[in-house]
């Protein structure tokens, strides 16, 4: 079960889950068994609620407390879990690490900054915003993400695919360095910021993207789904083309698709293009992946060429960036 479930779980719980999560979270338990892991963030939940209100965090020992009390309460917790299910230990920890993580956001945020950061060094990072827009951030590259005013603004250094969750009242920006800008209200693509060499690209993979420079109004592109653009003030470059490659994150190592598990691969796919890939991982771990093809070929070319060699499994697009595999394999 991968990071963005607990995620809508957690949200589900705690009632911030909106009704395009509730649909994406119908979807991907249509396909796996999440009651356990439900009842464990449950009760992490309630503890928290229970003894640390969510405008105690902004205490500067509020994390250190809450870890004191929930020691404090492992025998408690332990009692709970034995006399309700049997192994489910590492759910627990999983919930704890989750609601810890919550934590730290929710202090963050409440602080005097409003900026949200994170930083990808050797491998790439999947990030939920607080706004809901999921971000896969590629090797070496960091982004800083502003929401505390009328507009969203995430400033990136490097490459990252984004899925924006949409909002016509706050537009989402992303400042790509040399006074370039991307603007969308709710779309898929993936952004490079401004490199060595003077380039900001934009390679739209759902909706409308506008491309556009502040300091030079002529530098202004609407890119569709499927367009690339390019800009570049040092060059005096602007430039629209058809991309036929879909969006996908580099690798200086990339990631050997030989010899995997279906799991593997539903992995290293989820990565490498910015996607939810939601499937019962412990069921296709036994299953090899068999195509034969690199990553690099196409998301939609590699997920067909799986369910030519596996024809029980079915794979199908869901909203926001998400593919639901379900069936098994032989």
């Amino acid at each position: 079960m991968d990071g963005r479930t607990y995620t809508l779980i957690h949200k589900e719980i705690t009632g911030e889950l909106s009704e395009s999560e509730a649909q994406e979270l119908r979807s991907i338990q249509d396909v796996v068994d999440t009651r356990e892991v439900r009842e464990d963030l449950s009760l992490i939940w309630n503890l928290s609620k229970e003894y640390y209100p969510q405008q105690d965090w902004k205490a500067d020992d509020a994390k250190a407390q809450f870890l004191s009390r929930i020691n404090e309460e492992k025998s408690t917790l332990k009692s709970a879990e034995k006399s309700t299910r049997s192994n489910s230990g590492k759910y627990i920890l999983m919930g704890l690490g989750l609601l810890l993580a919550v934590a730290v956001v929710v202090y963050l945020t409440t602080n005097d900054s409003p900026e949200l950061e994170m930083r990808a060094n050797d491998e790439i990072m999947y990030a939920a915003l607080e706004d809901d827009t999921k971000v896969w951030l590629g090797q070496n590259s960091a982004l800083s993400f502003d929401n505390s005013g009328d507009r969203r603004v995430a400033k990136l250094e490097g490459e990252a695919i984004f899925d924006v969750a949409p909002d016509p009242d706050v537009p989402f920006s992303v400042d790509l360095g040399g006074a370039t800008f991307a603007e969308v209200l709710g779309t898929s693509f993936k952004a490079s910021s401004t490199d060595n060499e003077g380039n900001a690209t934009i390679q739209v993979r759902e909706g409308q993207v506008r491309f556009y420079n502040i300091e030079q109004s002529e530098y202004n592109l609407i890119l569709q789904a499927g367009e690339e653009g390019v800009i570049n003030i040092q060059s005096d470059v602007v430039n629209r083309v058809s991309s036929a490659t879909t969006a996908s994150l580099s690798q200086g190592d990339f990631p050997a698709m030989t010899d995997v598990s279906l799991s593997e691969a539903f992995e290293i796919l989820s990565n490498v293009y910015g996607v939810n890939i939601s499937y019962d991982a412990q069921r296709f771990s036994t299953c090899a992946f068999g195509t034969g093809l690199n990553a690099r070929v196409g998301l939609q070319d590699i997920l067909d060429a799986i369910q030519e060699i596996h024809p029980q499994i079915s794979i199908t697009a869901a909203p926001r960036s998400t593919y639901v595999v379900t069936g098994t394999c032989s």
